[in-house]
């Protein structure tokens, strides 16, 4: 069973995409479905979509921490390799071609172009980070 996410990735004109936990892509308006995990089904569920600076592809990122690249969004790194962790979310960042990547404990990685700007790791939560954004 397919789930809609909220996870949004806004289109530049009347369009938008969302992702099910399964890598589905569903887009609306104008926007285009560049590809999904789906027919692939991954280890984890996906749990987060960042889209490109020029909206022609976006990335989607597993809970494993995996990362998925479709259209022109380039692939620059994953956390697939790290323990267990808990939920993660990404942020594209850089000239384009690099993503953040928030744990939920507050560790942010950055990836390609990315750059580390600090992240709440080390500090008291009330709840675990769910979101990242740019």
């Amino acid at each position: 069973m397919v789930l809609a996410s909220t996870n949004v990735a806004p289109w530049p004109t009347t369009g938008y995409r969302e992702v099910g936990s399964d890598g589905t892509v569903y887009a609306s308006g104008t926007a285009l479905s560049l590809g999904s995990t789906a027919p692939y089904h991954p280890a984890a569920p996906i749990v987060a979509m960042a889209a490109t600076s020029d909206r022609k592809g976006y990335w989607l990122v597993a809970a494993d921490g995996g990362v998925f690249c479709f259209g022109d969004a380039p692939f620059a790194g994953s956390l697939a390799s790290w323990s267990d962790f808990g939920e993660v979310s990404i942020s594209p960042a850089g000239e384009g071609d690099g993503y953040l990547i928030a744990l939920s404990d507050g560790t942010v990685v950055p990836f390609g172009s990315a750059v580390f700007e600090g992240d709440a790791a080390q500090l008291p939560l009330a709840g675990p980070i769910v979101g990242i954004a740019p």
